[in-house]
């Protein structure tokens, strides 16, 4: 399965939907988003998709969020943080702006990965077995070029997909 990580989209529909745009070429059928989406009408544009959504601290509209992704169907959710084992690799993911929730993620080594956004910021860091990812800001302020990652679970690889 090719995962697809997102972050702080923050109503950037043209890079949301190029990054979309992008992973379905590539075979994504589910999408991990780590907050700040800002609005839930953006949601629309992942349409087709399963979405696993994590509160961000710029989602002023929570509900309107979860009923979007409900709409959308496909077993979206929506929660202040992800936990799932998918084919085999043990993932988890907040947003990030709680640092004692992503800590707590990472400091047992109980995921493969874990992911996160709020800082715009690309990384990707080993802690022990758990590698730390956060795929940069798609929309929003950047402090780097616009990005998202994909994630092979099969070979567990992870890749950084620039969108200019």
């Amino acid at each position: 399965m090719i995962l697809a990580i997102l972050s702080d989209t923050h109503d950037d529909l043209g890079n949301t939907a190029r990054a979309l745009e992008i992973a379905r070429a590539r075979g994504v059928a589910h999408v991990l988003h780590c907050g700040d989406l800002a609005r839930a009408t953006t949601l629309r544009l992942f349409a087709g998709l399963k979405v696993d959504y994590v509160h961000g601290n710029m989602d002023h509209d929570l509900p309107a969020i979860a009923r979007v992704l409900e709409a959308l169907g496909n077993g979206s959710s929506a929660a202040p943080d992800f936990r799932a084992v998918l084919d085999g690799v043990r993932v988890g993911a907040v947003h990030g702006h709680r640092a004692e929730a992503l800590d707590e993620l990472v400091r047992y080594g109980n995921f493969d990965f874990v992911f996160c956004g709020h800082t715009h910021r690309r990384r990707n860091e080993m802690h022990g077995t758990t590698q730390v990812v956060n795929p940069g800001a798609v929309g929003g302020v950047r402090l780097e070029s616009a990005s998202f990652c994909l994630l092979d679970t099969a070979g567990r690889d992870l890749e950084f997909i620039e969108l200019g």
